[in-house]
């Protein structure tokens, strides 16, 4: 009677339950040292850097209640399961990459290991039940901007920062990308009416290539793709999940201010899952055929480019918008028989953040 899709679900590979270990509105705080060294107009460093991660909603047990089983049997004990934020040590360990396209500006850019430490967490929320050390290894990826204060070291010219544009015309950059996927079901409210829902969003973190070709320093064609090597499991409700790959191709638009650049872009392209649930036939009463395929769906991606030009052929970009995924009309599982979906708009939260070199 349901129809789901699009929307994707975070891996969770260790012995707890999500539930117990992740949920609600996350905090981060990690405090600690960058040592490395700067080269002019970039620098590299290695960070270590202890903190906490805090959860605004896991499941945790806070007593217990007994009661006779049916009345006059031996007495049982249940656990009282409330949400609470519970906080977390955490410890980042990872590399750091820096463009200084001025003396005061910079554009960062952090990779590495956040490590969490669950503490002594009970596997099943019961009385009694065991407790298990946990250590968890989180992938993270951060990217953002700074200003500089304090009289800053001057950043020198580099010899070629006044070549034309002309010269540079084609761009090869790589990025990570992170996209909140949205998900939806589908429902019959009446004999021949179907209603969508939507329903929670979740994040998932990929990597790609760009290739950018510039007419002028104001308008350029450039093509994207993107992995997201999660894979989406059975969420909700399997109708789109496995692994994800994305494809944008457009325009990129705006004006280029020194050494900054702000754009504007509408880059149509595709979703593709490559575990969608697809029924192949069904007969009366109950017997449906089925099978997991890979679909593609259309997508338009719209939004905002903020680059920086640490120096003439080597650009921090940084980008923002809203893709937009169209699925298309598919078979709603229904009895006596199914039913056609129509199709469904959703928007997607899409940022990502990589360098690029001109040729």
């Amino acid at each position: 009677m349901t129809r789901a899709s699009a929307c994707t679900s975070s891996r969770n590979n260790g012995l707890l339950p999500r539930s117990l270990t992740s949920g609600g509105r996350l905090f981060q705080g990690q405090f600690g040292v960058k040592v490395g060294k700067r080269f002019d107009k970039f620098g590299l460093f290695a960070k270590a850097r202890p903190g906490v991660l805090s959860f605004g909603r896991i499941y945790t047990q806070t007593g217990t209640v007994t009661f006779p089983f049916q009345g006059n049997g031996p007495l049982v004990t249940f656990p009282i399961v409330e949400p609470r934020r519970r906080n977390f040590f955490s410890f980042d360990a990872g590399a750091v990459l820096e463009f200084y396209p001025s003396k005061r500006i910079l554009a960062r850019f952090d990779v590495g290991d956040t490590m969490v430490h669950y503490g002594e967490t009970p596997v099943i929320p019961f009385a009694n039940a065991p407790l298990v050390p946990r250590l968890a290894h989180k992938f993270q990826f951060t990217s953002g901007i700074a200003f500089r204060f304090l009289n800053p070291e001057e950043a020198s010219e580099s010899v070629d920062s006044h070549k034309p544009d002309k010269e540079r015309k084609v761009e090869l950059g790589v990025q990570f990308s992170s996209t909140s996927f949205r998900g939806f079901t589908q429902v019959f409210t009446g004999p021949t009416t179907i209603e969508t829902i939507t329903f929670e969003t979740n994040t998932q973190a990929g990597f790609g290539g760009r290739l950018t070709y510039n007419f002028t320093p104001y308008v350029a064609a450039e093509v994207q793709s993107d992995f997201y090597p999660g894979t989406l499991g059975q969420f909700a409700l399997g109708d789109n999940g496995g692994r994800v790959w994305q494809i944008q191709a457009g325009a990129k638009a705006g004006k280029r201010f020194g050494k900054f650049g702000l754009f504007g872009k509408a880059r149509p392209g595709m979703m593709s899952f490559s575990e969608t649930f697809m029924i192949d036939s069904f007969q009366a009463p109950f017997t449906v055929q089925s099978h997991f395929g890979r679909s593609n769906h259309f997508s338009m991606d719209v939004g905002a480019v903020l680059e920086f030009y640490p120096s003439p052929r080597v650009i921090a970009r940084f980008d923002c918008g809203d893709t937009m995924i169209r699925f298309g009309e598919s078979t709603l599982l229904a009895f006596p028989e199914p039913g056609r979906a129509p199709s469904v708009l959703t928007h997607q939260l899409q940022f990502s953040a990589g360098v690029g070199f001109r040729f």
